[in-house]
């Protein structure tokens, strides 16, 4: 689902666990983060049993259902078993081959697709196509995020656009960006959007009406996740996993390296309510799950196809209002649910 291999899994955590506790980097622990992966029961539904394969993105329904975008079109699971959902009322959907889902506060769904554009399902039943006609560049879109005004932005490797309800517009000069290929994009709640565009992190703020560059280089096809206090951590492609910024904006570049994990090559990342961070390798490998103690080095425990993971190839993470994790792969379907089956304490951002 992904190009080039990750490295394996490092030793430097032991021989670099005193840079950490001199660095004094900010993590966040809690008392649930001591618990291993051990303390999860994983199940597994794999293509063969009804679970669709290629899950490119997974998102919530309001009765605790999920949706997968796949390759194979757009799916739906109760818990039970797996559904296909073909277009409303007789309509098409433009491809199978479906990347992205963004599910609105009022039932849009909208759906992005690998060189097929977009699609907006209204609450209604209504689906309307957005393509090259209506300004989409061709290629990938891999997130869809809106700004503190409510306003749309689709993340495109043909460049950045934003809807203005009828048509997707690049940038404007009076935006401080350019018509770039972007990678991800994240609002925090403070309301600010964190934008990977162009090789670099940029930002806007609530309100604002330009982006700012952040003056830190980052990798194609890089991600974000946002830490329950807000503090915005990077997978870069080429340089790991690492703390990269906060509210106040852009961390030290001491803190930033000293909180680097330089061989977790992140295809998804996300933080779970108990505070560690998941993600799946770029390619292959699986996931990872990263635990924060105070006064420790983070421990890193990876999950593969030989743990029992549909398959060694994963992508979308997700956690649901119950707290399970989810993790989408070429060949199915997993969930990762405390054995205790109580939420944890700590709410946490979307991502």
């Amino acid at each position: 689902m992904s190009p080039p291999t990750p490295s394996r899994l490092p030793t430097w955590l032991v021989r670099h666990a005193r840079r950490w506790l001199l660095a004094g980097v900010c993590l966040l622990p809690t008392a649930a983060t001591a618990q291993g992966l051990d303390a999860f029961q994983h199940t597994a539904w794999v293509v063969g049993q009804g679970a669709p394969g290629d899950i490119w993105d997974l998102a919530e329904t309001p009765d605790s259902g999920l949706l997968l975008a796949t390759g194979s079109g757009l799916y739906r699971f109760d818990g039970r078993q797996f559904t296909r959902q073909d277009a409303p009322d007789g309509a098409r959907f433009p491809s199978s081959n479906m990347t992205t889902l963004r599910r609105d506060d009022d039932g849009t769904l909208w759906i992005a697709y690998y060189n097929a554009g977009i699609s907006r399902l209204s609450p209604d039943g209504q689906l309307r196509h957005y393509q090259a006609a209506e300004g989409l560049p061709p290629g990938l879109i891999p997130k869809l995020e809106r700004d503190a005004s409510g306003r749309l932005w689709a993340v495109a490797d043909g460049g950045l656009r934003w809807f203005d309800g009828a048509r997707w517009q690049p940038p404007t000069a009076a935006m401080g960006i350019g018509d770039v290929p972007a990678h991800w994009a994240l609002r925090d709640a403070q309301g600010t959007l964190w934008l990977l565009a162009g090789d670099q992190l940029w930002r806007l703020p609530a309100h604002a009406t330009r982006f700012e560059a952040m003056g830190l280089p980052v990798s194609r096809l890089s991600v974000l996740a946002l830490r329950a206090d807000g503090q915005l951590w990077l997978g870069d492609r080429q340089h790991g996993v690492m703390p990269g910024a906060d509210h106040s904006g852009l961390l030290p570049e001491a803190e930033r390296r000293a909180g680097t994990l330089p061989e977790l090559r992140a295809a998804r990342l996300r933080f779970a309510r108990d505070g560690s961070l998941w993600g799946s390798f770029i390619a292959n490998g699986g996931i990872f799950r990263v635990t924060f103690e105070d006064g420790r080095a983070p421990r890193v425990e990876r999950f593969d196809a030989a743990q029992g993971l549909t398959s060694t190839t994963a992508s979308p993470l997700l956690q649901d209002r119950e707290h399970n994790l989810w993790v989408g792969t070429n060949l199915g379907l997993n969930r990762f649910r405390g054995h205790d089956g109580r939420a944890r304490p700590l709410p946490g951002p979307a991502d």
